[in-house]
C-alpha cells in the first residue's frame, strides 16, 4: 500500500491572523501593515486571542498584572458609532486603562474602549465605576453570554498615548481593534495597543 503524502503549507506562509480579522480594509489610516511572522510569540498570541488579555499576560509572564484606569468619561460615540450600530451623537462611555507588571512595572498594554451604556447590565455598569480590574473580568463576572469580532490590526509607529503610558513605552505599538457582542448587538468597541518591543522572558 503506497504511503500517503500529506500536503503541508510552507512554514513561512503560515499566518495565525489570516481570516480572523473581518474589517482589515477599513482599518484607520494611522495603522501601517504588519507582518505577523515578525512578531514575538507573545505578541502573536495577544494579537489573535479571544480570551482575557490580562489572564494571558499573567500566564505567560509569571506575574500578576495591574490594571490602572487612566480615564473614563461620557461623550458622544463619534467615529465608533457605525461599529456600535448607534448614532454618532448617542452618549457612550469612553474608557482608558493601562496594564503593567505588578513586580516588573513593565508596560504590557494600553486599551481604549467605547461602550454603549444602555446595553450593559446594572452589574456591569457598577463594575465600570468600581471594579479595579479590566473589562475582561467585568464581562466574565457578569455571566452574560458574549462573543468577540476582530476588526483589524496594524503597526502604529507614531502613537501619542497618555503621559503614564508614554513614560513606559518607545511610542511604537502593535494595535488590534474588536467588538464585543451580546444578544447580537455590539456592546463595546475595544482598541488594544501592545508595545512593539514587548518580549518578556518566558518563566522557567
Amino acid at each position: 500500500m503506497p504511503a500517503m503524502v500529506q500536503a503541508t503549507q510552507p512554514a513561512d506562509e503560515f499566518d495565525p491572523a489570516r481570516g480572523v480579522f473581518k474589517a482589515m480594509r477599513e482599518r484607520p489610516v494611522t495603522l501601517e501593515p504588519l507582518n505577523v511572522g515578525d512578531l514575538t510569540p507573545l505578541l502573536r498570541v495577544l494579537l489573535v486571542t479571544d480570551g482575557t488579555v490580562t489572564r494571558v499576560l499573567e500566564a505567560y509572564c509569571g506575574e500578576p498584572v495591574a490594571v490602572q484606569r487612566l480615564g473614563q468619561r461620557q461623550a458622544p460615540a463619534g467615529a465608533a458609532a457605525g461599529w456600535l450600530v448607534c448614532a454618532a451623537e448617542d452618549v457612550a462611555i469612553h474608557r482608558q486603562v493601562m496594564l503593567t507588571g505588578m513586580h516588573s512595572r513593565k508596560l504590557f498594554a494600553y486599551a481604549e474602549s467605547v461602550i454603549v451604556p444602555g446595553r450593559l447590565t446594572s452589574a456591569m455598569r457598577a463594575g465600570l465605576e468600581n471594579e479595579p480590574e479590566g473589562l475582561g473580568k467585568i464581562l466574565v463576572d457578569s455571566a452574560m453570554e458574549t462573543r468577540r469580532e476582530a476588526l483589524w490590526y496594524g503597526l502604529e509607529p507614531a502613537a501619542t498615548p497618555p503621559e503614564p503610558v508614554a513614560r513606559l513605552s518607545s511610542g511604537m505599538f502593535v494595535v488590534r481593534s474588536y467588538r464585543v457582542f451580546a444578544e447580537d448587538r455590539p456592546m463595546m468597541m475595544i482598541t488594544e495597543r501592545f508595545p512593539r518591543d514587548l518580549a518578556p522572558a518566558v518563566p522557567q
